[in-house]
C-alpha cells in the first residue's frame, strides 16, 4: 500500500458519515491517515541509518564511526520527539476547497472527550485541560484502559452573550472547553467511562469547518490574532459562522514553536 501524504485528504466512507437524522449513537471516530507505516518506517530508519553512518566512517577511525553513528541516532530521536504529530492519528475529513489562506473541511462524525475550565486564563486552561484529558486516555477511566492519542487537541473560549472570546490581561477569558478526539473505530458503547466527573464523552455530528493555520507559539495573543484573521477571511469568503472560534493544536507542549502546526477553526453553515 502506497504511503499517504498527510496533506492529501480522504473522503470519509458512507459508513462513517452518519446523517444527522440517523441515530447518533452510531457515530464513530475514523482516521484521516494511517500512522502505522510511519512508525514502522521511522523505527527501521532509526536502527539502520546510524549503523550505516557508523560503518561508513569506521574505516577512517573506529572512534569516529562510533561517534557519528551515535550522533545520528540521537538526531533521529530528537526529530521523532519534535515531529510527534506525524505519528499521531487525525479524525477523517474531506477537503472541500481552499480560499486564499482559508481551508474548508467537512469532518465526519466522531467522538470527543471534553472538559471545561473556569476562571483560568488561556495558557493555564491549556495546561489544566490537557492534564485532565491525558489522565483519561492514559488509564484514568473505569476500565483502566490506555487509549491512543489523536490530534488535534481543540480549545474553545466561551463567553455568554458574545460571539468571540474576550482578551484580558491574563489571556483569553474563560470558561474554556478542551476536547480530545477519541481513537478510530471507537463509539460511546466501546469507550471506557471517565472516572473524573469533569470529563464527558460527546458525539459530534458531521461538521463543516473553516480552518486557518499559523506557526509559532500558541499563547493567548497569537491565538487571538489568528482568530481575528480567521473571522475576517470567513466574512470575505461569504461564509456564515456557526459558533465561536477554537484553537486546534497538533503538537505536544514540548515541540519547538517554529515546528508546530497550529490552526484556528470555526464551524460554518
Amino acid at each position: 500500500m502506497e504511503p499517504l501524504d498527510p496533506e492529501i485528504t480522504i473522503e470519509p466512507t458512507s459508513s462513517s458519515l452518519a446523517l444527522q437524522g440517523t441515530r447518533r449513537a452510531l457515530a464513530k471516530t475514523g482516521p484521516q491517515h494511517a500512522t502505522t507505516w510511519r512508525k514502522v518506517a521511522f523505527a527501521t530508519a532509526a536502527g539502520v541509518v546510524p549503523a550505516m553512518v557508523g560503518l561508513a566512517l569506521a574505516g577512517r577511525s573506529k572512534r569516529l564511526g562510533l561517534f557519528a553513528g551515535g550522533l545520528t541516532g540521537l538526531l533521529l530521536g530528537v526529530a521523532r520527539w519534535q515531529l510527534q504529530r506525524w505519528f499521531t492519528a487525525e479524525p477523517a475529513y474531506e477537503l472541500e476547497t481552499r480560499i486564499g489562506e482559508l481551508e474548508l473541511r467537512r469532518y465526519a462524525p466522531h467522538i470527543e472527550a471534553r472538559t471545561h475550565m473556569y476562571h483560568l486564563p488561556f495558557e493555564d486552561a491549556l495546561d489544566e485541560g490537557f492534564r485532565r484529558l491525558a489522565s483519561y486516555i492514559f488509564g484514568g477511566n473505569a476500565k483502566h484502559e490506555r487509549l491512543q492519542m489523536s490530534a488535534p487537541v481543540t480549545t474553545r473560549g466561551e463567553e455568554i452573550g458574545m460571539t468571540t472570546p474576550v482578551i484580558t490581561a491574563g489571556g483569553i477569558a474563560g470558561p474554556h472547553t478542551m476536547s480530545f478526539v477519541m481513537p478510530a473505530g471507537r463509539d460511546l458503547e466501546s469507550l471506557p467511562s471517565p472516572v473524573d466527573d469533569g470529563i464527558e464523552l460527546c458525539e459530534i455530528p458531521e461538521r463543516r469547518i473553516a480552518v486557518l493555520g499559523f506557526r509559532g507559539a500558541a499563547d493567548a495573543s497569537h491565538v487571538a490574532e489568528a482568530e481575528q484573521r480567521l473571522l475576517a477571511a470567513v466574512a470575505a469568503a461569504g461564509l456564515t459562522p456557526n459558533g465561536d472560534p477554537a484553537f486546534a493544536g497538533f503538537d505536544p507542549p514540548t515541540t519547538l514553536p517554529l515546528l508546530r502546526r497550529n490552526e484556528v477553526w470555526i464551524e460554518v453553515l
